[in-house]
């Protein structure tokens, strides 16, 4: 299966579970909004992380974007915080994700895309969502 099979196949997960959402064939993730408390909103998307024998995928949230090489602004105390922070979590972790431009925290949570039920990526999708916003509440940074 494609990654763009991944994709569509999460689509139609979505779908069934009363979510809307896109396809970013340049990002290659599928992209979903939820609207939280108020006027807060959050930014969760899907990409195909499937390894040589398991089709996976990761449903993440950035919570925090800073650009390439500016990680030292994550101080040790946050890197404490996030750790203790992820005991608390269910159906999701917080983690640090970098790319050549940036460095994200990151909510996330991955599933075995074979065993994936609507009742299960609409319970996710939502976990990692709130997941993101705590974090960027208490950081005062809204980042989408």
């Amino acid at each position: 299966m494609s990654k763009r099979a991944t994709l569509k196949r999460v689509q139609e997960i979505a779908t069934l579970a009363g979510l809307k959402g896109r396809i970013n064939e340049e990002m290659k993730t599928f992209e979903m909004g939820f609207q939280l408390d108020g006027d807060r909103t959050q930014l969760v998307l899907v990409r195909d992380t499937s390894s040589k024998d398991r089709k996976m995928i990761t449903i993440f949230s950035p919570c925090v974007i800073l650009k390439r090489g500016l990680i030292e602004r994550l101080t040790r105390e946050m890197a404490v915080e996030l750790l203790t922070a992820n005991e608390n979590l269910h159906f999701a972790r917080y983690g640090i994700w970098q790319t050549e431009k940036q460095t994200m925290v990151v909510a996330s949570y991955d599933h075995l895309l074979e065993t994936l039920d609507p009742a299960e990526l609409g319970s996710t999708a939502w976990a990692v969502a709130i997941a993101a916003d705590m974090y960027e509440r208490k950081h005062g940074q809204d980042t989408f």
